[in-house]
């Protein structure tokens, strides 16, 4: 039996036209969205210096376990749930419907967690308009549905509304953001893009949220949580050793330690962020394809794979070679301690883009999320248990060659899982009938 035409013109995805339409766009719009930020770190480590700049990086870093939560794997199952069932209408207003109550109920749970945490630590409660100001950002991961729309294939149009968003609040930052004494609004300003995109979304309407209504039961929700568990335990490890080590070296050293760490892992995220585009818009469609022709969709990831891991490579010799000049450029002389923040993890542009193949579009479509979930836990345990004697030590190097380990450490492992499953994989693939295009 012979695959759909459809499906045979789904596999390589730079030959697709709507998915290259979609790439090219998403690179166009995500590049923009992954520049601003830039330029607003650029302006606010010089603005609020190395000490206010930190106080809001640790933050951040707080507050980054509540967007753990919130998120609980759904941008990996509820993508895959919503690209699978994208022609049932009604499956896809029960999965999201179901899937933003999920979030609304872990977001009350998360508001009441960390604002006893405030409350109680001295230090936290010193700067709690600041820690508030940063948990805005958890309203927006709820509202605004990016796993929907990277599931129905509009990520462009997400990714429209969040360059919209972060430019206005930018402009906000140039114009408003004048000194340490505007710390607060420097806060509020950083974390607001997503709650804005939420916003701006409900004026868009479709395809932002789908016209059909569904009322989510208990057992909806149950399952909902149930599904995602092992993503979600995956997810809590790798903030194991990302958050965490700008949490930790906070807590150790002080706020300059970490103001350099998070200018450094800034300028890391966005050279990591050209290999974003491209995995994202084909996540959706590796997760139908393994569904209905797993063989294609070995060709796809494969083709990815060879489009992408070279570029990265090639992007994390160059954060080696120019990590001076790009320290200094984008945040000054008096972070120039940062250098050797960003030359210790210049391997992770690289290692992240193996993992994003290796994990989501690999081994969660192909029933080894278990699997998945116990490789985040191992390395975010081994990351805990360095990172103490590493920043008493290295202070914010540290940190970072902590990172750099864990960035390291399981890429390799998650190619040693699917290595290992790869009878029953192949198996798997050859179950299904298909034809090379």
């Amino acid at each position: 039996m012979q695959p759909s035409r459809a499906l045979t013109r789904l596999r390589k995805p730079f030959t697709g036209r709507s998915l290259v339409t979609a790439a090219v766009h998403l690179y166009v719009l995500q590049g923009l969205n992954f520049l601003i930020p830039l330029l607003s770190v650029a302006y606010l480590v010089r603005v609020l210096g190395p000490q206010t700049f930190g106080t809001i990086a640790f933050s951040q870093a707080f507050i980054a376990y509540g967007l753990v939560v919130t998120d609980y794997g759904f941008p990996l199952t509820a993508a895959r749930d919503v690209s699978v069932n994208r022609a049932d209408e009604g499956a896809l207003a029960r999965i999201f419907w179901t899937t933003m109550a999920t979030k609304l109920l872990l977001l009350v749970c998360c508001l009441v967690v960390l604002g006893l945490v405030v409350a109680l630590v001295s230090d936290f409660r010193r700067d709690w308009r600041i820690f508030c100001a940063c948990s805005i950002v958890l309203f927006g991961n709820v509202a605004f549905p990016i796993w929907y729309l990277q599931g129905i294939e509009r990520l462009p149009k997400a990714a429209f509304i969040q360059l919209v968003s972060r430019c206005a609040l930018t402009v906000g930052i140039f114009v408003f953001v004048r000194s340490p004494r505007d710390s607060l609004l420097a806060a509020v300003l950083i974390s607001a893009p997503l709650l804005l995109s939420g916003l701006s979304a409900l004026l868009f309407q479709r395809p932002a949220y789908p016209l059909k209504l569904y009322v989510p039961t208990f057992l909806d929700i149950r399952n909902c949580l149930a599904d995602g568990w092992h993503i979600f335990v995956g997810s809590v490890s790798t903030t194991l050793y990302l958050q965490t080590n700008a949490f930790i070296l906070g807590m150790l050293t002080d706020k300059r330690a970490v103001a350099y760490f998070s200018v450094g892992y800034t300028l890391v995220l966005a050279v990591q962020g050209l290999s974003v585009p491209a995995t994202q818009s084909v996540y959706p469609r590796i997760s139908l394809l393994f569904s209905k022709s797993p063989a294609l969709a070995w060709n796809l990831t494969r083709d990815v794979a060879r489009n992408i891991l070279p570029i990265m490579a090639l992007a994390s010799v160059l954060m080696v070679i120019f990590a001076r000049p790009l320290i200094l450029f984008t945040a000054g002389i008096q972070y120039v301690d940062a250098v050797s923040i960003v030359r210790i993890m210049a391997a992770l542009p690289f290692m992240i883009s193996v993992a994003a193949i290796l994990g989501p579009c690999v081994m969660v479509n192909v029933g080894l999320s278990r699997q998945l979930m116990w490789i985040y836990l191992s390395i975010g345990a081994i990351n805990v248990l360095l990172l103490p004697l590493l920043v008493r030590n290295y202070a914010a190097a540290g940190a970072a060659i902590a990172l750099a380990i864990a960035e390291t450490v399981g890429p390799i492992a998650m190619f040693g899982s699917v290595w290992a499953n790869r009878s029953r994989l192949r198996a798997r693939s050859l179950s299904v009938p298909y034809t090379h295009s």
